[in-house]
């Protein structure tokens, strides 16, 4: 990738070396690299090098945190995010918990339940029901709380059971940490 020299940015010098240290690290914890030859008067070539056992793949995505726990959820299959109302939260027994958008009925996954921990908040007063879709079915996911867009580096991790788990995989997080990436498919196939 070829850019043009410095002094022509010089504004945006600042800006571009921070994004660049997040890049940089990102791919250096994939074991790749990055260089940046560069010839006064001519501009940058980008350079980047990463192992070919690495498959990656960057994706956009909330993080949400459930129990003080991260986890990304692909933006790609969100439709909305929004604190319900005890009004347009339903209980039917023996099946659930809905919400009412539009006239219909969407089923609540409480995320807590999924991982076998307590799952009794008030999902009218707490936590927020972000709705998520595949092709024509569409469930709510009650969550604690969003922190924001992200864009992570989804990675393969060695060990996870695909036919039991409800993760794609991994992402590091800005602080070092990593949160789970949820499969939205895995997680409507268990609830529907």
């Amino acid at each position: 990738i070829r850019h043009p020299p410095t002094s022509t940015l010089f504004p945006y010098t600042t800006l571009f070396r921070s994004g660049m240290d997040v890049v940089k690290r990102n791919i250096e914890s994939m074991g790749g690299s990055i260089s940046v030859p560069s010839t006064p008067g001519h501009g940058s070539c980008f350079e980047v090098r990463l192992p070919r056992t690495i498959s990656t793949q960057i994706l956009r995505g909330f993080a949400v945190v459930v129990d003080d726990r991260h986890y990304i959820l692909p933006m790609d299959q969100i439709v909305r995010c929004f604190r319900p109302t005890p009004e347009q939260v339903r209980t039917v027994q023996g099946q659930g918990e809905f919400i009412i958008e539009q006239d219909a009925l969407t089923t609540v996954c409480r995320f807590q339940k999924i991982f076998g921990r307590d799952g009794q908040r008030n999902i009218a007063n707490e936590g927020v029901l972000i709705v998520v879709e595949n092709r024509d079915r569409r469930i709510a996911l009650h969550v604690d709380r969003i922190d924001g867009l992200q864009q992570v580096v989804l990675k393969q991790i060695d060990g996870l059971e695909n036919d039991n788990l409800f993760f794609k995989g991994g992402a590091v997080m800005g602080d070092g940490s990593v949160a789970m990436v949820v499969d939205i498919n895995r997680v409507m196939e268990m609830v529907m």
